[in-house]
């Protein structure tokens, strides 16, 4: 374990006057220690949960992208180099504070470091120090692998928030939790649904030059707005390893371009719902689509519980479980007949 790969959160509720909440998590570590990757699952976690949420993006990789290179420039212009950071951090910082403040939901505020990580940028084990001493502190180290470390940040900001959060998240956030996949019959009258969050759904899978390695695109959002992930799975030491990266809207339609000829587009309703504390989701597959998922829907879940244990929505009509058939995979749905 390195300290370059440790994440470190900083979660804090701001604004004790609101009647709904607003949390800021900060996330800080060395490269590749999955920052991206867990910025884009916090955000796709809670706002399936009802949650705004809003991303702050990291204030070093917006300036070093325009060509800055530590090794050019001098020690003086370094300094003045991480001055401009600070400046730049604390600018995005306020903005999107200030439109949190204004929003009436829950919001959740996640940024991609803080102030406290350019005082000393060029130095990993003294940057990941300078959090030590803030109130709401939080390690996630190495110990387990990568999906778990995911998780782990995911439950250490659920427990900070804690009632507030609406949900029970105990049994979904274990180690041992796994998806289970379910078939619908018929889409229910919305009003049996106690609270739903729709989602508009698509994905797109992509050429790769390993045929170990899948690949794909997402659009998610609603209300005319969306955001864009990367995804890339692949099976490493018998075990599946999956990399998700936020992407805006220009890399987002790039990539389009490399589709995979042999697979239909994938479009979805999603509908996200809390039953008896459990989180679901229901996605209703939409046309146009591969015949093999038309008039699909699917309810899924991530949980410990097996078989009979795990109590469904009684307001569903549960055709069968799916979750250990691969005739039910996105990458198979999609595929050309």
């Amino acid at each position: 374990m390195s300290e370059e790969d440790t994440i470190r959160s900083s979660c804090e509720r701001r604004d004790s006057k609101r009647e709904s909440v607003l949390y800021k998590v900060v996330l800080t570590g060395g490269p590749c220690a999955g920052k991206t990757t867990t910025v884009a699952r916090l955000r796709t976690f809670f706002e399936n949960l009802g949650w705004k949420v809003y991303t702050v993006p990291e204030a070093a990789t917006i300036l070093l992208g325009g060509g800055v290179k530590y090794s050019e420039v001098s020690p003086i212009q370094a300094q003045e180099f991480n001055r401009n950071i600070l400046k730049t951090i604390l600018q995005l910082e306020t903005t999107f504070f200030e439109m949190a403040a204004e929003d009436k939901r829950n919001v959740i505020v996640v940024c991609d470091r803080g102030t406290y990580d350019p005082s000393a940028f060029s130095t990993v084990l003294i940057r990941l120090q300078a959090w030590v001493g803030h109130p709401y502190y939080d390690v996630i180290d190495n110990s387990t692998d990568f999906e778990s470390k995911i998780r782990r940040v995911i439950e250490v900001v659920c427990k900070r928030i804690g009632k507030q959060l609406g949900a029970d998240i105990d049994d979904r956030l274990k180690a041992q939790s796994k998806k289970r996949k379910f078939l619908v019959k018929s889409l229910p009258d919305s009003s049996l649904f106690s609270k739903v969050e729709d989602f508009d759904v698509t994905h797109d899978y992509l050429l790769t030059s390993n045929p170990q390695l899948q690949a794909r695109v997402r659009k998610r959002g609603q209300n005319g707005y969306f955001t864009f992930t990367h995804t890339e799975r692949r099976t490493m030491d018998g075990k599946r390893v999956e990399q998700i990266m936020q992407l805006s809207d220009r890399e987002y339609r790039a990539l389009l371009n490399q589709r995979d000829p042999t697979h239909h587009p994938i479009h979805k309703k999603r509908k996200c719902f809390l039953w008896k504390g459990h989180y679901f989701q229901l996605d209703v597959f939409l046309e146009p689509c591969s015949q093999r998922c038309q008039d699909m829907l699917m309810l899924e879940t991530y949980t410990t519980k097996q078989g009979d244990e795990l109590e469904l929505p009684d307001f569903l009509e549960i055709v069968k479980e799916v979750t250990s058939d691969p005739h039910y995979s996105m990458y198979y749905l999609s595929a050309q007949d």
